[in-house]
């Protein structure tokens, strides 16, 4: 005696019932990788957690310190994502915005922070495809994408004038 969904099932044409195996072993499967996605994401996101942390106690051990509140460095981490996509129809990078944000960096512990407020973002001009493995890329990752070999040695420049030691 069969109740139900699976009454109405067994009553089904042949066809019909593969259909909805089909269906159902199609959202088993994108659930699954959703959800594996969710994990590496989650494990990448604490392994750079555990770096900051050592990174930021060294720098404090040294006696350094912020120079600006909190959201100032979420502020310079958009600055910088946006100045890659310069101008209404995303043309171009504008390379001097980034390198203005990294002038305002006067230690370690400010590019530290301002890596850790940037976190894991989509790259440009890229599409991240639904239930597939798009973590994002961090700070150093972007800067690589977006700028030529000169331009990235700039701001390496710029870090060391500052008397920064943290290198791109």
């Amino acid at each position: 005696m069969e109740k139900g969904f699976f009454k109405y099932f067994a009553e089904l044409p042949p066809l019909a019932k593969t259909i909805i195996v089909i269906a159902v072993i199609l959202a088993i499967i994108i659930l699954i990788v959703w959800i594996r996605s969710g994990i590496k994401k989650a494990r990448k996101k604490a392994e750079a957690g555990q770096n900051f942390n050592a990174d930021y106690g060294n720098a404090v051990a040294q006696g350094q310190k912020p120079t600006y509140p909190a959201s100032n460095y979420q502020i310079f981490a958009d600055k910088i994502y946006e100045a890659a996509c310069s101008g209404i129809f995303c043309y171009g990078t504008d390379e001097e915005t980034i390198q203005d944000v990294f002038k305002q960096m006067k230690n370690d512990v400010d590019i530290l922070l301002l890596i850790k407020a940037f976190g894991l973002r989509e790259e440009r001009g890229t599409i991240c495809i639904p239930f597939t493995d798009c973590p994002g890329i961090a700070l150093g990752q972007f800067l690589q994408t977006e700028l030529s070999a000169s331009e990235f040695q700039k701001i390496n420049d710029i870090l060391k004038t500052q008397g920064i030691t943290f290198v791109f």
